[in-house]
């Protein structure tokens, strides 16, 4: 019972996910000079209400998924499993948990039809003795390839009215670009509304630890619309396909 409450969980944040995502398009350039095939440029806004959307729509029903395995009463309804059956934009599913058994983890997409990765990553919230601060810790993590350098974590913790930023790049050219690239996130949680309280640049970004990755309604609450927009943007920046060099230049 509880292993098809999962499936139609995963069902039920798809659906809602799709009623908010417009997933971008491939569409023939109508330039005359030019033969190539154009990706539009995605839209960050809608991307970010998207994921916030599905995000605490799976929190809400995964918590519901709890009570019924401890053997509570469950509304009828609850889960919208047909309605996840048509949730599809363009042919391509809308964003949604990867696997009933990998909690808190979702595909997501920016450009074109590569598969980014979005994760809800918490500490354990049950510790009593620790400061309540240290105890609500959560934060949203974005993982993608970027092309010929390969894989890039990038992690967005709420701290106050900002966020701390932290980087997972182990290859060195991939770290030196994402180097290079700090000015420009910087300026995109800036542009948010967000303080960067701090950021740091390493190899590896802590592992998650499964047993303890399950946000409360009160962790989630932090994940605020501003920092769901501020990881929509830097997936834009991150994952833009190189632009062919002659778009304007194709001879006769």
């Amino acid at each position: 019972m509880v292993q098809q409450g999962l499936k139609s969980l995963a069902n039920a944040a798809q659906a809602q996910a799709a009623n908010m995502a417009e997933p971008a398009a491939l569409r023939p350039d109508q330039l005359q000079m030019s033969r190539q095939l154009v990706w539009q440029q995605p839209d960050a806004t809608t991307m970010a209400m998207s994921w916030a959307i599905m995000v605490r729509t799976y929190g809400e029903q995964r918590a519901a998924l709890m009570e019924q395995a401890r053997g509570r009463h469950l509304p009828s309804g609850l889960f919208m499993a047909e309605q996840g059956q048509s949730a599809m934009r363009d042919g391509r599913a809308a964003p949604m948990m990867l696997s009933e058994m990998e909690s808190w983890r979702f595909a997501v997409y920016a450009w074109g039809a590569e598969k980014l990765v979005l994760r809800v990553v918490s500490r354990d919230p049950g510790q009593p003795d620790e400061p309540r601060r240290r105890r609500a810790r959560v934060a949203i993590r974005l993982e993608l390839f970027i092309e010929g350098m390969g894989k890039v974590l990038v992690q967005m913790e709420p701290a106050g009215d900002g966020v701390v930023l932290e980087i997972g790049a182990n290859q060195n050219a991939t770290m030196q670009f994402m180097r290079d690239m700090l000015p420009e996130l910087a300026a995109i949680v800036s542009r948010n509304g967000l303080a960067l309280v701090r950021c740091h640049l390493m190899r590896e970004l802590a592992p998650v630890r499964e047993e303890y990755n399950n946000p409360t309604r009160v962790q989630t609450a932090m994940l605020t619309q501003s920092i769901f927009k501020a990881m929509a943007e830097t997936a834009v920046l991150l994952s833009q396909p190189p632009q062919p060099k002659d778009l304007f230049s194709e001879s006769a």
